[in-house]
């Protein structure tokens, strides 16, 4: 009873954020209500599907499985600080073992933990997980279309909250549904700040930023190189408007800015440092070439320990990211579910080919700060987790918190009337262009 009424709290929380993100509008209101809806009915398939289909095994019944164990501790001795030390990667001594404690397994558990002991159960807790990714999905919206006109922000709030395999994943007890918080709240924070809001833009960078690390901390590699570009472009656009053109000595300050944040946050997370990159593609490739199962692929060859070695599979894993499964490829429902998701997103891709072409493409793209931070963060977690991965089923799940950024760009660049991406979000008109 308890636990339940905390799952319809928390979901009217959610609905109160959504309807504050749509400002009145009656046309977002629909489709963050559809999104809204397809969270819970994902969080309730989520479990019934793991629970019914695999019979109880997968990463987020182990999370359940750590995260009880630990609620019961906290029960039984009161120290919750042990478990939100495990939350941030500490490694305290228990009575019992936690698995993989100081890695973000450990901190799923941890955070699990602390999920089900405030909030009543499994229940609570697999909804809190899915309305925390929600409102990421809320900020990632509140943030793109702060910088584009109102004619794209039906699509952009589409892609950010209806996006099928992106409900699917993070409305569940899983790394993607932090993940999509964090990253949601930080590029909230970073927007506020760029506009002189520093209370707000601090508190959510520092939040986006604690769940981020804990989750899924390769994020803010593309993050830092799409945010830098994205801050170039916008000065760049200031000061020259339409004329602006990038010269080769600002591209490669750009370039430099980009590798100098990237360098910082390998001191910070050394495992993804740029020295230690090539070895963690390396490690991850040999695992899953042990791996059996049926959906398994490979990109590039385990042995190569050297970036540039990496980098020459690069168009592939990219490919491969944005692209498979192939509909021929799919060997059970979820996966056929999967495939025709790429399918259409395909589709959208040639149509904007078809109806822009490669110029009409550049010049939609550099009018646009919003849509070079898109690619260049749909780009780069592509690339990794295509070099990273060797299954199709994981595919699926772990590119999700690119997909708000794929799929914005995908159905900004594929409107037949495409609105002046340089106008302010409150004034613009639409103009037709390409043929």
């Amino acid at each position: 009873m308890v636990e339940g009424l905390f799952c319809f709290a928390i979901i009217l929380f959610a609905a109160a954020l959504a309807q504050a993100a749509t400002r009145g509008d009656g046309t977002l209101n629909a489709i963050v209500g559809a999104g809204l809806a397809a969270a819970i009915l994902a969080t309730f398939a989520q479990i019934y599907i793991t629970q019914g289909v695999y019979g109880g095994g997968g990463d987020m019944f182990l999370y359940i499985h750590e995260g009880e164990m630990l609620a019961r501790y906290v029960r039984l001795t009161g120290h919750v600080g042990e478990v939100v030390d495990i939350t941030f990667g500490g490694r305290p001594k228990l009575p019992f073992l936690v698995a993989a404690m100081g890695t973000s397994t450990g901190s799923t558990a941890g955070l699990t933990g602390l999920f089900i002991y405030y909030l009543g159960g499994r229940w609570g807790a697999a909804f809190g997980f899915a309305m925390l990714s929600f409102t990421g999905k809320l900020s990632t919206f509140s943030a793109l279309r702060s910088r584009m006109p109102v004619e794209y922000h039906a699509r952009i709030l589409g892609a950010c909250v209806l996006v099928p395999s992106l409900v699917f994943w993070s409305s569940a007890i899983l790394k993607e549904s932090i993940t999509v918080a964090g990253l949601g709240w930080l590029i909230l924070g970073l927007e506020r700040l760029s506009r002189k809001n520093y209370f707000t833009g601090s508190l959510l960078c520092v939040a986006g930023y604690a769940f981020v690390s804990i989750s899924k901390a390769y994020m803010f590699f593309p993050l830092a190189a799409s945010s830098a570009l994205a801050v170039f472009w916008t000065r760049g656009l200031a000061r020259q408007g339409e004329a602006f053109s990038v010269k080769p000595g600002q591209v490669m300050l750009a370039i430099l800015v980009s590798i100098l944040l990237v360098l910082g946050l390998g001191q910070i997370f050394p495992r993804y440092a740029l020295g230690n990159i090539a070895e963690e593609a390396s490690y991850l490739q040999s695992v899953g070439s042990t791996l059996k199962g049926g959906s398994n692929y490979s990109i590039g060859a385990s042995e190569t320990k050297s970036l540039a070695g990496q980098l020459i599979y690069a168009p592939l894993a990219i490919l491969t990211t944005l692209l498979r499964p192939l509909l021929f490829e799919a060997r059970n429902g979820l996966m056929f579910v999967n495939a025709l998701e790429t399918s259409a997103l395909l589709v959208l891709l040639l149509t904007a080919w078809r109806r822009l072409k490669a110029k009409g493409l550049w010049e939609l793209i550099k009018s646009s700060p919003t849509l070079i931070f898109c690619i260049v963060m749909t780009i780069l977690t592509a690339l990794g987790v295509g070099l990273t991965t060797t299954n199709l089923g994981t595919l699926s799940r772990y590119r999700v918190p690119m997909f708000p950024f794929y799929v914005t760009f995908l159905l900004v660049a594929s409107k037949r009337v495409t609105a002046d991406v340089t106008a302010p979000s409150t004034a613009a008109r639409p103009r037709r262009v390409g043929a």
